[in-house]
């Protein structure tokens, strides 16, 4: 049985979607269920801090921080579909607004039970865009304004004693001019009654972009190619039958056209039952 810190979990990971949080991103999905007719709530907040950008490949001491408001409501359609919507309100400097949303569905394609280990195998896509005409351009900027058809396929697995694993690999198709991206992501933890943890790694390569000051420069920074390598590490606790709090640290460790630093994110989950 799911106990309510695994199905809670769910928040950790959406939290992160698309560069709504760009700061929490830890993959596309993650692979525990909701469990139908369940519903899970989660408002977070957190803060970024960048000294460092890479311009292309170039270091530049340009700093930059964000503070984002991210809304997060999941629900089991049946045991082996969810629904996921999420949307983040971002500010950076003097530029601040509604950013991205997103609407995901995910699938239980195979699932394999052995003595002490749950074995799946997971399918997840859907549509993102952008909530206002934000700011694009210049230091301040919130994001690129895309419009995107993501799509992954996860492998789970999942041991009696509460450890688990999540790998998924996958493609981002995005509406020009903002460049398409392959993604991958890796995700090891504890989802115990009393607790949750997980570490995970986070890699995107997005495909013939152009580069901040690069030649030939770009027409706008939606054009920009934006590659990262993040790690981070999540801890939930459940407070009652139907509310958690969790923090999150992740820190972008390389890439191309993205800033350089940590940032850490909190948030309150309420979880519940149509």
């Amino acid at each position: 049985m799911i106990n309510f810190p695994t199905r809670s979990y769910l928040i950790f990971i959406s939290l992160g979607l698309l560069a709504i949080s760009r700061s929490t991103s830890q993959g596309l999905a993650d692979g525990f269920y909701n469990g139908s007719k369940n519903f899970t709530i989660v408002l977070g907040a957190g803060s970024e801090s960048n000294p460092t950008y890479l311009a292309g490949e170039r270091k530049l001491e340009l700093d930059k921080s964000f503070q984002n408001i991210n809304v997060f409501v999941a629900y089991g359609i049946t045991d082996k579909i969810d629904l996921n919507l999420a949307a983040a309100y971002v500010k950076s400097g003097d530029e601040k607004g509604f950013q991205d949303a997103r609407i995901l569905f995910k699938y239980k394609l195979y699932e394999l039970e052995l003595e002490k280990l749950q074995l799946s195998a997971q399918l997840a896509s859907g549509f993102s865009f952008p909530l206002s005409d934000y700011q694009t351009e210049g230091r301040n900027a919130i994001g690129q304004r895309a419009s995107s058809i993501p799509a992954r396929i996860l492998i789970h697995a999942k041991h009696s004693s509460g450890f688990f694993a999540t790998a998924q690999t996958g493609y981002d198709y995005k509406f020009d001019p903002v460049s398409n991206a392959y993604a991958s992501s890796l995700k090891l933890g504890f989802a115990r009654s009393s607790y949750y943890v997980d570490v995970f790694l986070d890699y995107q390569n997005s495909i013939e972009g152009k580069d901040y000051r690069g030649n030939p420069a770009p027409n706008n920074f939606r054009e920009l190619e934006v590659d990262f390598l993040r790690t981070g590490v999540t801890f939930f606790k459940p407070l009652s039958e139907k509310i958690g709090a969790f923090i999150n640290g992740v820190y972008t460790i390389d890439g191309r056209n993205v800033g350089i630093g940590p940032a850490i994110n909190l948030g309150i989950v309420y979880k519940s039952k149509f």
